[in-house]
Parts: structure tokens; C-alpha cells; sequence
């Protein structure tokens, strides 16, 4: 350890390749993260700089170290090496924290006379796989897993016994069962000391952390991003928030008490159940948890009409599938919040988003993971939304604003071609001066009325099937001629009024005027 900076000395650094950027002072670090940044995401906005930590030193609050016996019979432990199968044995990691590395290091002495055998990948034989030590530097409390091949850990009563007895910070210990070669918990658990949980305290809210939750494993950093999130989300206490991959409920729950609801979704559920655990815990009474497909579960709202003000997007490092983005934008939210872990993915994920209807605001690069390539960043988008401004007369404005079917609405050319999705259109009731909001939420451009006629869903736009099957574009003519058929266009918009439940398509309109 270097006193005078305080700065510690990593002995493994040449053998050991979970610190990237450790031949680097954490400015440069930094210098050079926000230039990955840059690279990749500058053509969509000015990027800020990057927010690093005071001190980026043994911040993590979730430590997995792997036991080994060598060819000698001695048994080590250390950092798991993915690319070969191999250890880096260390007992000091900077990037955990130290009392973690000096749980799993008293662990590794107690083994040989406990007669707890290392598990050997190449002869299949052995009990313990590996050791997660899980901590909470708000609540002082540590979680030790001992992840094993077999169901049974021999002398783990006195193991347990022996590491309560030198470490009071332990408040639980659990055993999980994993059958496979990766650093994964196994799904069976079974408590051998305490509750089987932890707690941490992150913007003033209290989360439950069981073996198998998913957690951010830099605690100081994700209250600076989740502030950082929330700022962006721009809440004023009306707004409707879905948080998709909304894991354990934390950014959702973080700004519950600005939003006036809370809809989360996700794959995992294990994870839903702890989402809404942690809600119960926090006495937060707008959030709801659904297990699901983000994708399809966004798809299906957009298809109700359901509308959100703002929706938090946090995937997994491979970024969001085309699937995912085309159901975002189906659901128009009119500001998105992209929390990314990979610069690369997320600027795939901006291209396609600000190529259908949306607009990057500001992003914010943020030091998650020092001394490791990976830079986090929070993105805000908007959506593009042009307004246009119409004249209505009484009867279709109440139509419109009752929420009945209705027809289409008619323009000349180069009027029409000015609407898109996501447009704002402001009627006004021509008797009176009212003036009523509604949003774009699906365009059908037809080139005759014909085409209108035979496309349009109109039983779902209050039609009769008499009608429909009478109705041809020679009715039309006792408004227009066929010439001035020819010089107009049709468009059926389906529309919706935010924050409350219309239906499908706007009014017939004689005349226009924007």
C-alpha cells in the first residue's frame, strides 16, 4: 500500500486479467472511458463527463472467489479465470471488499481440518465450488454462500461456527447447490446461519438481498446513477413510469415517491418476487410486478392504449432486441431513461430509437466498474413530437373527446405527409374555443377513398356492416368531385388522449386548415 496516496500495490496484476486497466492511473482511466464515449455515442448528443469515485478502491459489494487444489495437495483461492478454466490465487483483491477477503482467506485455512474437500472439474469429484461473500456497507452486514456439488457439505455446522465466531459482521451464512462449471449460485438454498438475507439502504430505501438476488455490485456508484436516472426522468408526482427489466424493483422503488405509478416488469421470477418484497418493506403502495417478456408485455400495453410518461430501460449487456425497440415505440412513452453497461450495444440501440420518433437529450457516462473496461451510462431520450393545430366543429370535437369511434380524416397531400406517429394534434372547437389534446398513435395513408374503404378496420370504428357494404367512393362525391378526389388524400389516424381511455380513429373533417 502506498501511504502517501493511499493507493493499493495489486502483486497479481501481470497474471490476473480482471482488471484491464490497471496498468493506468484512475485518470487516465477515466480520460480514457470518456473517450470510449465519446467515440461511440457523440453523434447523438454532447456527452458529459464522466462521474468517477473518490476513492475506487474495494468497492465491491459482492466477492466470488474460487478454490483450487494444486498438484501438491495444497488448496488456493483466488480470482476465477474464465478464458482458461484456471485461478489467480490471491487473498487480497482490491476491487472487494476487505472484509470479504478476509472471510473467504479464513475459509480456505479452515478447510483442510474440517475435511471439506475443493471440487476438481477435470475428475468430477469434491464438494465446494466456490464462495460468494455478499455485503452492505450502509447496514454492516455480510452474507457468506457456499456454493457446492453436492447436497450435503460435511462438518458445515462447525464451519459455520467457526467463521460466526471470528466474524460478528456475519449475520447469515447459506449453502447453495450448483451442478454447473461456471461461477454461478445454485437455485436450491438451504440457511445455515440467520435469515438467509441481507439488507442495504440505497436513496434512503431498503432493499432485500437473498443468495441468487441481482444487486449492482457498486453500491457508492449506483446511488449516483439511479439520482442521475431519476433527474433525467424529469417527475413531477403525475407521472406513469414502467420499469422494464425492472430486476428487484430498485430504480422503480427509488422513484416511487415522485411518480404516481410504478409498473415493473421482467424474465426472472425469483427477482419479481423480490421486487415486490422490497416494496412491502419500503411501504411503497404504486408499484406493480409482473413476470413476463418485456418486449411482449410492452407490445400488448401499446395495444390497450395503456400509455406511460416515462419508461426505465436497463438491459443486460447485450443491449435491447429489435423486438424490444419496435414494441418501445409502439408504446410512445414521451421520455425514455437507457441505463447501458456497453457503449457499443447502446449505440446500436440509439440509432434504431432516434430513427423512430425519438431524440437523445443528454447522455451521462458513469464509472461503475474502476479499473475494468466497462463504462455505464445513462441516456435521456424524448420523443419527437410535432403539433398540429385544427379546426373542429362542435359535433366531431365531442365525438372525439366522448372516446366513440369515428371516421377519417381527410387532407390535401401535402398536409397528410406532415403527420406521423407520435404527433400532437390540438382540435378546437370552433363554437366555443376549446381546445382538446390527443397523440398520434397509428397513420393508414390510403390513395382513394376506395382503398380507405376496403383497409380501414371500420367495424372497430363504429360503422355498421350495412354501412360498410353500401359505402363507396361515389358517396363521397356530394362533398367532392372526382377531380377534387384526385387532388386530396385520405388518412385514418387512431389516436389517444394521455391519461385517459379513448379509442380508435378520429373524425371525418370537410376542410382542414394547419
Amino acid at each position: 500500500m502506498d501511504n502517501k496516496k493511499n493507493i493499493p500495490v495489486c502483486k497479481i496484476a501481470k497474471k490476473c486479467s480482471a482488471c484491464q486497466l490497471n496498468n493506468m492511473d484512475y485518470e487516465r482511466q477515466l480520460n480514457y472511458k470518456q473517450a470510449k464515449a465519446v467515440k461511440l455515442l457523440r453523434r447523438f448528443c454532447r456527452i458529459e463527463n464522466i462521474i468517477g469515485m473518490e476513492y475506487p478502491y474495494y468497492y465491491r459489494n459482492k466477492s466470488q472467489t474460487v478454490f483450487k487444489r494444486t498438484s501438491n495437495g495444497k488448496i488456493i483461492s483466488g480470482v476465477y479465470k474464465s478464458s482458461t478454466g484456471g485461478i489467480t490465487a490471491t487473498d487480497d483483491c482490491f476491487l472487494n471488499d476487505k472484509k470479504a477477503n478476509e472471510i473467504t482467506a479464513y475459509i480456505r485455512t479452515l478447510l483442510p481440518s474440517l475435511k471439506i474437500t475443493v471440487y476438481d472439474p477435470t475428475t468430477k469429484k469434491g464438494i465446494l465450488r466456490h464462495v460468494t461473500v455478499r455485503t452492505s456497507k450502509a447496514t454492516g452486514e455480510y452474507m457468506v454462500i457456499l456454493v457446492c456439488a453436492l447436497d450435503e457439505l460435511q462438518n458445515g455446522d462447525m464451519l459455520t461456527q467457526k467463521l460466526t465466531a471470528k466474524f460478528k459482521e456475519i449475520s447469515t451464512i447459506v449453502m447453495t447447490v450448483s451442478k454447473s462449471e461456471k461461477m454461478v449460485s445454485g437455485k436450491s438454498e438451504k440457511i445455515l446461519f440467520g435469515n438467509g438475507y441481507i439488507e442495504d439502504i440505497l436513496l434512503d430505501k431498503r432493499f432485500r438481498i437473498s443468495a441468487n438476488s441481482f444487486y449492482q455490485v457498486n453500491s457508492i456508484q449506483t446511488a449516483v446513477l439511479y439520482k442521475k436516472a431519476i433527474e433525467y426522468a424529469g417527475l413531477s408526482g403525475k407521472e406513469k413510469i414502467l420499469d422494464a427489466y425492472c430486476g428487484t424493483g430498485t430504480i422503480g422503488i427509488c422513484a416511487s415517491d415522485n411518480a404516481a405509478s410504478i409498473v415493473g416488469v421482467e424474465l426472472n421470477e425469483s427477482a419479481v418476487k423480490d421486487a415486490r418484497i422490497n416494496a412491502q418493506i419500503n411501504n411503497v403502495k404504486n408499484a406493480v410486478y409482473n413476470t413476463g417478456d418485456a418486449a411482449l408485455f410492452m407490445s400488448e400495453q401499446a395495444k390497450k392504449r395503456n400509455c406511460f410518461d416515462v419508461v426505465f430501460v436497463d438491459p443486460p449487456r447485450a443491449g435491447c432486441s429489435t423486438v424490444f425497440l419496435k414494441s418501445l415505440c409502439a408504446l410512445m412513452p414521451g421520455r425514455v431513461v437507457y441505463i447501458s453497461c456497453d457503449p457499443q450495444t447502446l449505440a446500436r440501440d440509439l440509432y434504431f430509437l432516434t430513427k423512430n420518433g425519438y431524440k437523445v437529450q443528454k447522455i451521462q457516462p458513469i464509472d461503475m466498474f474502476p479499473h475494468t473496461g466497462h463504462v455505464e451510462t445513462v441516456v435521456l431520450l424524448s420523443r419527437n413530437r410535432a403539433v398540429h393545430y385544427m379546426q373542429l366543429n362542435p359535433e366531431p370535437y365531442e365525438m372525439i373527446k366522448s372516446g366513440q369511434k369515428t371516421i377519417e380524416l381527410r387532407l390535401f397531400d401535402e398536409k397528410r405527409s406532415k403527420i406521423n406517429t407520435g404527433d400532437e394534434i390540438v382540435f378546437t372547437n370552433t363554437s366555443n374555443g376549446k381546445t382538446l389534446h390527443v397523440v398520434v398513435s397509428k397513420l393508414h395513408r390510403f390513395d382513394s377513398f376506395d382503398e380507405l374503404y376496403d383497409s380501414l378496420p371500420l367495424l372497430k370504428c363504429g360503422y355498421t356492416a350495412e354501412t360498410i357494404a353500401n359505402a363507396s367512393s361515389t358517396d363521397m362525391e356530394q362533398y367532392y368531385s372526382v377531380k377534387e378526389q384526385k387532388k386530396y388524400g385520405v388518412i385514418g389516424i387512431e389516436i389517444f388522449q394521455p391519461n385517459e381511455t379513448t379509442s380508435e380513429t378520429v373524425c371525418f373533417l370537410r376542410s382542414v386548415e394547419f
